[in-house]
This record gives C-alpha cells, sequence and structure tokens, in this order.
C-alpha cells in the first residue's frame, strides 16, 4: 500500500474512533467503559439468574450485557447508536448467544415495562427520564454512578473512590418520589 493510503486509512479509524466513542453524546452520554469488578458488582447486585428479563439501557460494546448473559438471564442490549449496536450483534454471533437481542433505538422511546432488571451506565438527565417511565412493579433498577434523586436506594456500593453504584426496587425506593 501506498503511503497516501495508509493515511486515508487512518484517517478514517480515527472518525469512527471518535464517532465510536464520543457519538453517544447526541442522545445524552457519552461512552465510558465502567471497570471490570464494577461490572461484575451491578450484576451481584442485580441477583441475575435464568428467566430474568434484563435490560442493558445504552449498552454500548455491550460489557456490562455480556456478563448479564452469563448468568442466563434474557438480555435485551438497547443501543441508539448504530455502529455500537452492529458491534454487539456481531459478538453475539462470534460467542454465539441466544439469550441476547439487540435493539437499536432511543431508550426514552421503549417500552420498559416487561423488564425484571434495568442495567444502566447512564447520565442522571436519562436516569431521571427512566424513573419517570411506566415499569414492573418490582423490577429492580441498578445504576453505575447516577442517582435517581427523588428515589430511596435500597442498596449503594461504593467499593471504590468512583463508580459507586445505586440499586432501586419499583415499588419500595419510588414511594419516596416527592
Amino acid at each position: 500500500m501506498t503511503y497516501l493510503t495508509w493515511i486515508a486509512l487512518y484517517l478514517v479509524f480515527a472518525i469512527c474512533l471518535v464517532v465510536g466513542v464520543f457519538g453517544g453524546a447526541w442522545y445524552g452520554a457519552i461512552w465510558m467503559k465502567l471497570p471490570k469488578q464494577k461490572v461484575t458488582n451491578m450484576i451481584e447486585l442485580a441477583s441475575l439468574h435464568p428467566g430474568v428479563v434484563v435490560y442493558d439501557l445504552g449498552a454500548g460494546f455491550g460489557n456490562i450485557t455480556f456478563k448479564a448473559a452469563q448468568s442466563g438471564a434474557k438480555v435485551v442490549a438497547v443501543e441508539a447508536d448504530g455502529f455500537k449496536a452492529w458491534w454487539i450483534k456481531m459478538q453475539i454471533k462470534k460467542k454465539q448467544l441466544s439469550n441476547v437481542t439487540v435493539v437499536h433505538g432511543n431508550l426514552l422511546n421503549m417500552d420498559l415495562s416487561k423488564a425484571d432488571v434495568l442495567l444502566c451506565y447512564l447520565s442522571g438527565m436519562l436516569m431521571k427520564h427512566i424513573s419517570q417511565m411506566p415499569l414492573k412493579q418490582g423490577c429492580v433498577i441498578v445504576s453505575a454512578e447516577h442517582k435517581i434523586h427523588a428515589w430511596k436506594p435500597i442498596a449503594v456500593d461504593n467499593s471504590s473512590f468512583t463508580n459507586h453504584l445505586y440499586v432501586y426496587r419499583v415499588g419500595e425506593s419510588n414511594c419516596y418520589r416527592n
């Protein structure tokens, strides 16, 4: 390959990287990878097992999605960014997972009422919107980093300096709404 071809490939890669990382800002949050231990803690706090319907909201590149799938739960990865949704689909095929589906779309336009568990690493603004959506009674919400300010968590994981985890249960936590 010529020198100019390498430069062109580098520029295309750089543009894809920037759009992949910062593209979510158009949907309310930029993508940031949650540390592996925090992902593990999220799954443990959610008490996932086969038969549970889990929605990974703002799934990004699927780090939380694939960890949740290991529990045997039915996982729905919701991602607004087309490239990231495609990436998760390719990984599902590669890993031959039958318990994971991908929804490419805006989570604010979705029906979340079928979810038993919502796993979220979203902005505070998006968490506020989710708290106002119709959710199944008893649905567990595990949020990394951002609280639902009008709700009282049933558990908090402060095991690290950053990335606190907040656990809520619809019907318990939101009875404290203002």
